[in-house]
């Protein structure tokens, strides 16, 4: 025995019926967030300004650097993580002279900070461009694929991000 019950009504019905709970009002979305979505970490004035002349820079410090890469295969999909960077770790003085602690046989150089850049002018990493930042893991700076250009606005695989110890 099959039993079919239907529901009907007339067109001009415009309430809905109290017992379906298929045509009630629209609510609020049950699935909305108002969570605000992260903003990007953005570089405080102390952290980009210039050194004056025979002043201090505010960079000086040791940097250790990592690179976001692709890592391990879990459950079958590839999960990203930050591995130790072929950058290595370098030291910023007040004066803007830089060393790399990594590569010590390549000497040191000078770096120049504009805005929200620093620019290594010479020695080990001759010629790249970071951008200067700092968010709640403090003071960083982060270099594109490409070195010598400054990066993307967000991180992307193979940046590399040095963080101020």
């Amino acid at each position: 025995m099959l039993i079919v019950v239907v529901a009907c009504s007339k067109s001009d019905d415009k309430k809905p019926a109290a017992a379906d709970p298929w045509a009630t009002t629209a609510g609020p979305d049950p699935w909305a967030t108002t969570e605000p979505k992260p903003a990007r970490p953005t570089p405080s004035s102390p952290e980009v300004s210039p050194p004056a002349t025979g002043g201090t820079s505010t960079l000086a410090g040791t940097y250790q650097c990592q690179t976001l890469r692709y890592g391990t295969l879990v459950n079958g999909m590839h999960q990203s993580a930050y591995v130790a960077s072929a950058l290595g770790t370098f030291e910023i003085d007040a004066d803007g002279a830089y060393r790399s602690v990594s590569y010590p046989d390549k000497g040191s150089g000078r770096t120049r900070t504009e805005a929200a850049t620093v620019t290594f002018e010479d020695g080990p990493y001759a010629g790249f461009i970071g951008e200067v930042g700092s968010n709640s893991s403090g003071a960083y700076v982060h270099f594109g694929e490409k070195p010598s250009e400054a990066p993307a606005a967000s991180m992307r695989f193979n940046d590399h991000i040095c963080y101020r110890n």
